[in-house]
Protein backbone atom coordinates (compact mmCIF):
# COMPACT_ATOMS: atom_id res chain seq x y z
CA UNK A 1 0.00 0.00 0.00
CA UNK A 2 1.31 3.65 -1.11
CA UNK A 3 1.10 4.82 2.44
CA UNK A 4 0.36 8.96 1.15
CA UNK A 5 -2.39 8.09 -0.70
CA UNK A 6 -3.71 4.51 0.04
CA UNK A 7 -3.48 2.88 -3.75
CA UNK A 8 -2.29 -0.75 -3.58
CA UNK A 9 -2.00 -2.33 -6.90
CA UNK A 10 -4.11 -5.76 -7.42
CA UNK A 11 -3.82 -6.63 -10.75
CA UNK A 12 -0.78 -5.57 -13.24
CA UNK A 13 -1.98 -5.19 -16.77
CA UNK A 14 -0.22 -4.10 -19.53
CA UNK A 15 -3.14 -2.85 -21.41
CA UNK A 16 -5.69 -0.51 -19.78
CA UNK A 17 -9.14 -1.70 -21.24
CA UNK A 18 -12.41 0.03 -19.93
CA UNK A 19 -12.39 0.01 -15.91
CA UNK A 20 -15.43 1.32 -13.68
CA UNK A 21 -14.41 2.41 -10.38
CA UNK A 22 -16.97 1.73 -7.60
CA UNK A 23 -16.38 3.10 -4.56
CA UNK A 24 -17.76 1.25 -1.16
CA UNK A 25 -18.83 2.43 1.99
CA UNK A 26 -19.12 1.14 5.78
CA UNK A 27 -22.44 1.99 7.75
CA UNK A 28 -24.73 5.05 7.55
CA UNK A 29 -26.79 5.69 10.33
CA UNK A 30 -27.51 9.57 10.99
CA UNK A 31 -29.08 8.56 14.75
CA UNK A 32 -28.84 10.74 17.63
CA UNK A 33 -28.42 14.85 17.47
CA UNK A 34 -27.76 14.80 13.54
CA UNK A 35 -31.29 12.79 12.62
CA UNK A 36 -32.68 16.13 12.72
CA UNK A 37 -30.82 18.43 10.59
CA UNK A 38 -30.26 15.24 7.83
CA UNK A 39 -34.24 15.27 8.06
CA UNK A 40 -34.31 18.95 7.09
CA UNK A 41 -32.48 18.84 4.05
CA UNK A 42 -28.95 19.78 5.83
CA UNK A 43 -26.44 17.74 5.52
CA UNK A 44 -24.34 19.86 3.50
CA UNK A 45 -21.85 21.18 6.45
CA UNK A 46 -21.99 17.57 8.00
CA UNK A 47 -20.70 16.24 5.15
CA UNK A 48 -18.50 19.39 2.94
CA UNK A 49 -15.15 17.91 3.38
CA UNK A 50 -15.79 13.94 2.26
CA UNK A 51 -18.12 15.50 -0.37
CA UNK A 52 -15.45 15.04 -3.09
CA UNK A 53 -14.27 11.91 -2.65
CA UNK A 54 -18.11 10.73 -2.93
CA UNK A 55 -18.15 12.12 -6.20
CA UNK A 56 -15.49 10.52 -7.41
CA UNK A 57 -16.86 7.20 -8.65
CA UNK A 58 -19.15 5.51 -11.24
CA UNK A 59 -20.90 3.68 -9.20
CA UNK A 60 -21.08 3.59 -4.99
CA UNK A 61 -22.83 1.10 -2.32
CA UNK A 62 -23.56 1.91 1.04
CA UNK A 63 -24.53 0.12 3.82
CA UNK A 64 -27.79 1.90 4.96
CA UNK A 65 -28.73 0.22 8.52
CA UNK A 66 -31.82 1.88 10.25
CA UNK A 67 -35.94 1.39 9.81
CA UNK A 68 -37.31 4.67 7.90
CA UNK A 69 -40.00 4.96 9.84
CA UNK A 70 -42.45 6.97 12.69
CA UNK A 71 -43.60 3.52 14.56
CA UNK A 72 -43.41 3.75 17.38
CA UNK A 73 -43.11 0.29 18.99
CA UNK A 74 -40.69 -2.12 17.90
CA UNK A 75 -40.04 -5.98 17.51
CA UNK A 76 -39.20 -8.25 19.88
CA UNK A 77 -35.32 -8.41 19.83
CA UNK A 78 -32.08 -8.13 21.98
CA UNK A 79 -29.70 -5.15 20.98
CA UNK A 80 -29.85 -1.69 19.79
CA UNK A 81 -32.98 -0.85 17.97
CA UNK A 82 -32.37 1.96 15.60
CA UNK A 83 -35.38 4.12 13.73
CA UNK A 84 -34.86 7.37 11.51
CA UNK A 85 -37.47 10.19 10.77
CA UNK A 86 -38.00 8.99 7.02
CA UNK A 87 -36.95 12.21 5.73
CA UNK A 88 -33.64 11.22 6.82
CA UNK A 89 -33.36 8.86 3.16
CA UNK A 90 -32.29 12.29 1.27
CA UNK A 91 -28.64 11.67 3.06
CA UNK A 92 -28.21 8.71 0.24
CA UNK A 93 -28.95 11.60 -2.50
CA UNK A 94 -26.54 13.95 -0.43
CA UNK A 95 -23.39 11.35 -0.44
CA UNK A 96 -24.27 10.46 -4.07
CA UNK A 97 -24.47 7.26 -3.16
CA UNK A 98 -26.26 5.15 -6.13
CA UNK A 99 -27.52 1.86 -3.97
CA UNK A 100 -28.45 1.39 -0.56
CA UNK A 101 -27.31 -2.27 1.15
CA UNK A 102 -30.03 -3.05 3.72
CA UNK A 103 -29.20 -6.80 5.01
CA UNK A 104 -28.28 -5.77 8.30
CA UNK A 105 -29.22 -5.74 11.66
CA UNK A 106 -31.49 -2.91 12.14
CA UNK A 107 -33.41 -2.20 8.94
CA UNK A 108 -36.06 -4.59 10.03
CA UNK A 109 -36.29 -3.33 13.59
CA UNK A 110 -39.93 -2.34 13.18
CA UNK A 111 -41.52 -5.17 11.52
CA UNK A 112 -41.65 -6.57 7.88
CA UNK A 113 -44.23 -3.91 6.83
CA UNK A 114 -41.73 -0.77 7.82
CA UNK A 115 -38.94 -2.40 6.58
CA UNK A 116 -40.87 -2.68 3.19
CA UNK A 117 -41.50 0.68 3.63
CA UNK A 118 -38.04 1.60 4.21
CA UNK A 119 -37.31 0.30 0.73
CA UNK A 120 -39.53 1.81 -1.06
CA UNK A 121 -38.72 5.09 0.43
CA UNK A 122 -35.18 4.89 -0.42
CA UNK A 123 -36.61 3.25 -3.66
CA UNK A 124 -38.61 6.42 -4.18
CA UNK A 125 -35.47 8.92 -3.71
CA UNK A 126 -33.70 7.51 -6.81
CA UNK A 127 -32.08 5.18 -4.81
CA UNK A 128 -31.29 1.67 -5.69
CA UNK A 129 -31.53 -1.47 -3.24
CA UNK A 130 -30.36 -4.37 -2.55
CA UNK A 131 -30.56 -7.21 0.32
CA UNK A 132 -34.16 -7.00 1.28
CA UNK A 133 -37.41 -8.58 -0.31
CA UNK A 134 -40.78 -9.75 0.26
CA UNK A 135 -39.59 -12.99 0.91
CA UNK A 136 -36.29 -15.01 1.33
CA UNK A 137 -35.81 -15.64 -2.37
CA UNK A 138 -36.76 -11.96 -2.98
CA UNK A 139 -34.63 -10.43 -0.69
CA UNK A 140 -31.79 -12.81 -1.99
CA UNK A 141 -31.74 -11.57 -5.29
CA UNK A 142 -28.56 -9.42 -6.84
CA UNK A 143 -28.81 -6.10 -8.01
CA UNK A 144 -27.58 -6.11 -11.76
CA UNK A 145 -26.02 -3.08 -12.81
CA UNK A 146 -24.48 -2.03 -15.90
CA UNK A 147 -21.84 0.36 -16.09
CA UNK A 148 -19.09 1.86 -18.82
CA UNK A 149 -20.01 -1.74 -20.71
CA UNK A 150 -18.95 -4.03 -17.80
CA UNK A 151 -21.77 -5.67 -16.30
CA UNK A 152 -21.93 -5.45 -12.44
CA UNK A 153 -23.97 -7.59 -10.03
CA UNK A 154 -24.19 -6.81 -6.28
CA UNK A 155 -25.51 -9.49 -3.97
CA UNK A 156 -26.19 -8.65 -0.35
CA UNK A 157 -26.54 -11.11 2.85
CA UNK A 158 -26.24 -10.53 6.53
CA UNK A 159 -25.84 -12.52 9.98
CA UNK A 160 -28.21 -14.55 11.69
CA UNK A 161 -29.75 -11.57 14.51
CA UNK A 162 -33.56 -10.03 13.95
CA UNK A 163 -35.60 -8.76 10.91
CA UNK A 164 -34.48 -11.78 8.44
CA UNK A 165 -36.82 -12.75 5.33
CA UNK A 166 -38.30 -16.09 5.22
CA UNK A 167 -40.39 -18.02 2.96
CA UNK A 168 -43.69 -16.07 3.90
CA UNK A 169 -42.45 -12.95 5.76
CA UNK A 170 -40.41 -9.57 4.22
CA UNK A 171 -37.22 -8.80 5.81
CA UNK A 172 -33.73 -8.95 4.98
CA UNK A 173 -31.59 -11.33 3.00
CA UNK A 174 -30.25 -13.57 5.43
CA UNK A 175 -26.17 -14.98 5.36
CA UNK A 176 -26.60 -18.78 4.13
CA UNK A 177 -22.93 -19.34 3.19
CA UNK A 178 -23.86 -22.81 1.12
CA UNK A 179 -26.93 -20.84 -0.51
CA UNK A 180 -24.87 -17.87 -0.57
CA UNK A 181 -22.10 -19.82 -2.56
CA UNK A 182 -25.03 -20.84 -5.07
CA UNK A 183 -26.09 -17.35 -5.71
CA UNK A 184 -22.59 -16.10 -5.90
CA UNK A 185 -21.99 -18.91 -8.42
CA UNK A 186 -25.13 -17.74 -10.59
CA UNK A 187 -24.54 -14.57 -10.91
CA UNK A 188 -21.10 -14.85 -12.12
CA UNK A 189 -22.42 -16.68 -15.10
CA UNK A 190 -24.78 -13.70 -15.83
CA UNK A 191 -22.38 -10.77 -15.14
CA UNK A 192 -18.58 -9.93 -15.76
CA UNK A 193 -17.88 -8.66 -12.07
CA UNK A 194 -20.15 -10.02 -9.13
CA UNK A 195 -19.69 -8.04 -5.54
CA UNK A 196 -20.45 -9.98 -2.71
CA UNK A 197 -21.36 -7.10 0.28
CA UNK A 198 -21.86 -8.76 3.41
CA UNK A 199 -23.09 -7.36 7.11
CA UNK A 200 -21.62 -9.61 9.62
CA UNK A 201 -18.51 -10.19 11.72
CA UNK A 202 -17.89 -9.92 15.66
CA UNK A 203 -17.95 -6.16 17.14
CA UNK A 204 -15.30 -3.98 18.50
CA UNK A 205 -13.25 -7.12 17.22
CA UNK A 206 -10.02 -5.46 14.59
CA UNK A 207 -9.28 -8.84 13.62
CA UNK A 208 -12.27 -11.62 11.83
CA UNK A 209 -12.88 -14.68 13.14
CA UNK A 210 -10.94 -17.81 11.19
CA UNK A 211 -14.71 -18.94 10.07
CA UNK A 212 -15.24 -15.55 8.78
CA UNK A 213 -11.89 -15.64 6.86
CA UNK A 214 -12.87 -18.94 5.54
CA UNK A 215 -16.29 -18.01 4.36
CA UNK A 216 -15.38 -14.55 2.44
CA UNK A 217 -12.34 -16.56 0.75
CA UNK A 218 -15.22 -19.32 -0.22
CA UNK A 219 -17.65 -16.58 -1.96
CA UNK A 220 -14.42 -15.38 -3.97
CA UNK A 221 -13.61 -19.36 -5.01
CA UNK A 222 -17.34 -18.91 -6.19
CA UNK A 223 -17.15 -16.31 -8.39
CA UNK A 224 -16.78 -13.34 -6.17
CA UNK A 225 -14.57 -10.74 -7.90
CA UNK A 226 -13.91 -8.88 -4.19
CA UNK A 227 -16.13 -9.59 -0.93
CA UNK A 228 -16.66 -5.87 0.99
CA UNK A 229 -18.38 -6.04 4.71
CA UNK A 230 -19.32 -4.10 7.45
CA UNK A 231 -20.90 -4.36 10.71
CA UNK A 232 -18.04 -4.45 13.43
CA UNK A 233 -18.13 -0.54 14.41
CA UNK A 234 -13.91 -0.37 13.86
CA UNK A 235 -12.18 -0.60 11.34
CA UNK A 236 -10.64 -4.34 10.22
CA UNK A 237 -8.29 -5.60 7.67
CA UNK A 238 -8.10 -6.43 4.20
CA UNK A 239 -5.99 -8.81 2.09
CA UNK A 240 -6.09 -9.79 -1.89
CA UNK A 241 -6.97 -13.46 -1.93
CA UNK A 242 -6.03 -15.29 -5.63
CA UNK A 243 -6.18 -11.46 -7.07
CA UNK A 244 -9.53 -10.57 -5.72
CA UNK A 245 -9.69 -7.88 -2.69
CA UNK A 246 -11.61 -8.90 1.03
CA UNK A 247 -12.15 -6.65 3.05
CA UNK A 248 -13.40 -7.55 6.40
CA UNK A 249 -14.89 -4.67 7.62
CA UNK A 250 -14.45 -0.48 6.77
CA UNK A 251 -16.00 0.12 10.57
CA UNK A 252 -18.34 3.36 10.52
CA UNK A 253 -18.85 5.24 7.78
CA UNK A 254 -21.19 7.98 9.62
CA UNK A 255 -23.14 6.32 12.49
CA UNK A 256 -23.10 9.23 16.23
CA UNK A 257 -22.29 7.28 19.25
CA UNK A 258 -24.88 7.66 22.25
CA UNK A 259 -21.88 7.85 24.41
CA UNK A 260 -20.19 10.80 24.72
CA UNK A 261 -16.96 11.54 22.76
CA UNK A 262 -13.54 9.32 24.13
CA UNK A 263 -10.93 9.34 21.33
CA UNK A 264 -9.53 5.80 22.37
CA UNK A 265 -12.04 4.08 20.54
CA UNK A 266 -12.14 3.27 16.83
CA UNK A 267 -15.61 3.80 16.52
CA UNK A 268 -15.15 7.09 14.97
CA UNK A 269 -13.10 5.83 12.18
CA UNK A 270 -13.61 3.98 9.37
CA UNK A 271 -13.00 3.63 5.70
CA UNK A 272 -14.42 3.79 2.16
CA UNK A 273 -12.45 1.37 -0.68
CA UNK A 274 -12.80 2.75 -4.20
CA UNK A 275 -11.60 -0.37 -6.66
CA UNK A 276 -11.22 -0.43 -10.25
CA UNK A 277 -12.49 -3.33 -12.20
CA UNK A 278 -12.17 -4.42 -15.70
CA UNK A 279 -14.45 -7.28 -17.16
CA UNK A 280 -12.80 -9.50 -15.72
CA UNK A 281 -11.49 -8.47 -12.31
CA UNK A 282 -10.31 -6.05 -9.68
CA UNK A 283 -7.32 -3.84 -10.98
CA UNK A 284 -6.21 -1.41 -8.39
CA UNK A 285 -7.76 0.11 -4.94
CA UNK A 286 -7.50 3.02 -3.18
CA UNK A 287 -7.74 3.22 0.74
CA UNK A 288 -9.89 6.73 2.16
CA UNK A 289 -9.84 7.00 5.63
CA UNK A 290 -12.16 9.24 7.73
CA UNK A 291 -13.41 10.12 10.90
CA UNK A 292 -16.32 11.55 12.67
CA UNK A 293 -14.72 15.06 14.50
CA UNK A 294 -15.28 15.29 18.52
CA UNK A 295 -19.06 17.05 18.50
CA UNK A 296 -19.91 14.11 16.24
CA UNK A 297 -21.70 16.73 13.60
CA UNK A 298 -19.26 16.18 10.25
CA UNK A 299 -17.09 13.99 8.58
CA UNK A 300 -13.92 14.62 7.76
CA UNK A 301 -11.11 13.09 5.80
CA UNK A 302 -7.84 11.70 7.33
CA UNK A 303 -4.83 13.37 5.92
CA UNK A 304 -1.49 14.07 5.96
CA UNK A 305 0.36 12.36 9.29
CA UNK A 306 -3.12 10.76 10.42
CA UNK A 307 -3.69 9.46 7.22
CA UNK A 308 -0.55 7.84 7.44
CA UNK A 309 -0.78 6.82 10.52
CA UNK A 310 -4.36 5.32 10.19
CA UNK A 311 -3.29 3.23 6.93
CA UNK A 312 -0.24 1.37 8.83
CA UNK A 313 -2.69 0.51 11.50
CA UNK A 314 -4.84 -1.15 8.41
CA UNK A 315 -1.48 -2.95 7.04
CA UNK A 316 -0.48 -4.17 10.72
CA UNK A 317 -3.70 -5.70 10.94
CA UNK A 318 -4.02 -6.88 7.85
CA UNK A 319 -0.83 -8.80 8.21
CA UNK A 320 -1.88 -11.06 11.09
CA UNK A 321 -4.92 -11.78 8.28
CA UNK A 322 -2.01 -12.95 5.96
CA UNK A 323 -1.05 -15.68 8.65
CA UNK A 324 -3.89 -18.23 9.64
CA UNK A 325 -2.39 -18.90 13.03
CA UNK A 326 -2.19 -15.59 13.61
CA UNK A 327 -5.88 -15.30 13.02
CA UNK A 328 -6.83 -18.15 15.18
CA UNK A 329 -4.34 -17.15 18.52
CA UNK A 330 -6.12 -13.05 18.48
CA UNK A 331 -9.20 -15.15 18.07
CA UNK A 332 -8.27 -18.04 20.89
CA UNK A 333 -7.34 -14.25 23.21
CA UNK A 334 -11.07 -13.08 22.11
CA UNK A 335 -13.14 -15.96 22.94
CA UNK A 336 -11.30 -16.40 26.51
CA UNK A 337 -12.08 -12.32 27.07
CA UNK A 338 -15.73 -12.30 25.76
CA UNK A 339 -16.96 -16.09 26.21
CA UNK A 340 -18.08 -15.99 29.96
CA UNK A 341 -20.08 -12.75 29.35
CA UNK A 342 -21.44 -14.38 26.21
CA UNK A 343 -22.47 -17.76 28.39
CA UNK A 344 -24.75 -15.87 30.78
CA UNK A 345 -26.55 -14.86 27.66
CA UNK A 346 -27.91 -18.73 27.70
CA UNK A 347 -27.75 -18.46 31.83
CA UNK A 348 -30.27 -16.35 32.42
CA UNK A 349 -32.86 -17.84 29.91
CA UNK A 350 -35.67 -20.03 31.06
CA UNK A 351 -38.56 -21.56 29.82
CA UNK A 352 -41.56 -21.22 30.30
CA UNK A 353 -41.79 -17.11 30.21
CA UNK A 354 -43.31 -15.43 32.92
CA UNK A 355 -43.03 -11.80 31.72
CA UNK A 356 -41.34 -9.66 28.99
CA UNK A 357 -37.74 -9.41 31.05
CA UNK A 358 -37.55 -12.88 31.19
CA UNK A 359 -39.00 -12.79 27.58
CA UNK A 360 -36.05 -10.83 26.39
CA UNK A 361 -34.02 -12.93 28.46
CA UNK A 362 -34.67 -15.75 26.22
CA UNK A 363 -34.40 -13.45 23.18
CA UNK A 364 -30.68 -12.82 24.22
CA UNK A 365 -30.45 -16.17 24.05
CA UNK A 366 -31.63 -17.01 20.73
CA UNK A 367 -29.49 -14.76 19.52
CA UNK A 368 -26.17 -16.44 20.63
CA UNK A 369 -27.17 -19.76 18.73
CA UNK A 370 -28.78 -18.09 15.99
CA UNK A 371 -26.13 -15.31 15.31
CA UNK A 372 -22.96 -16.32 13.67
CA UNK A 373 -20.88 -14.10 15.06
CA UNK A 374 -22.39 -14.89 18.73
CA UNK A 375 -22.36 -18.45 18.52
CA UNK A 376 -18.79 -18.60 17.32
CA UNK A 377 -17.50 -17.17 20.66
CA UNK A 378 -19.06 -19.70 22.43
CA UNK A 379 -18.22 -22.59 20.34
CA UNK A 380 -13.98 -21.53 20.82
CA UNK A 381 -14.90 -20.24 24.27
CA UNK A 382 -16.13 -23.88 25.15
CA UNK A 383 -13.33 -25.79 23.07
CA UNK A 384 -10.61 -23.64 24.56
CA UNK A 385 -12.32 -24.51 28.65
CA UNK A 386 -11.89 -28.65 27.06
CA UNK A 387 -8.42 -28.09 25.78
CA UNK A 388 -7.37 -26.23 28.40
CA UNK A 389 -6.77 -23.26 26.48
CA UNK A 390 -7.57 -20.17 28.32
CA UNK A 391 -4.40 -19.94 29.89
CA UNK A 392 -2.21 -19.50 26.77
CA UNK A 393 -4.72 -17.63 25.03
CA UNK A 394 -4.99 -14.80 27.88
CA UNK A 395 -1.35 -13.91 27.15
CA UNK A 396 -2.13 -11.69 23.70
CA UNK A 397 -5.52 -10.19 25.65
CA UNK A 398 -3.33 -6.82 26.41
CA UNK A 399 -1.81 -6.71 23.31
CA UNK A 400 -5.83 -7.24 21.59
CA UNK A 401 -7.11 -4.44 23.39
CA UNK A 402 -4.48 -1.95 22.94
CA UNK A 403 -5.17 -2.85 19.14
CA UNK A 404 -8.92 -1.72 20.44
CA UNK A 405 -7.57 1.65 20.85
CA UNK A 406 -6.82 4.05 18.04
CA UNK A 407 -3.63 6.10 18.00
CA UNK A 408 -3.94 8.61 15.04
Amino acid sequence: MNLKNGNIVINKIKKIPEEVKILFAGDLCPRGFLEKPVANGQSGEILKDILPALKDKDLSVVNFEAALTKKKYPILKHGAIIKLNPKCACILNECNFDVAALANNHVGDFGPEEAMKTKQIIENSGVKTVGMGKNFKDARKPLFISKKGIRIAILNFAENEFGQADDKTAGVAPMDPLADIKDIREASKKTDITIAFIHGGKEYDPFPTPYTVQRYRAYTDAGAAAVIATHTHCPQGMEIYNGKPIIYSMGNFLFPSRKEYDPAPLWWYGYMVKIAFNKHHAVSMEVIPHVLNPEQKKLKLLKDSTKIKFLKYIEQISAVIADDRKVKSRWDAWCTMKGPGSLGYINGAHWPVENKKALLKLMCARIVFTCEAHREVIDNFLRLVERNGLKPARRLIPDLIKTQNARF
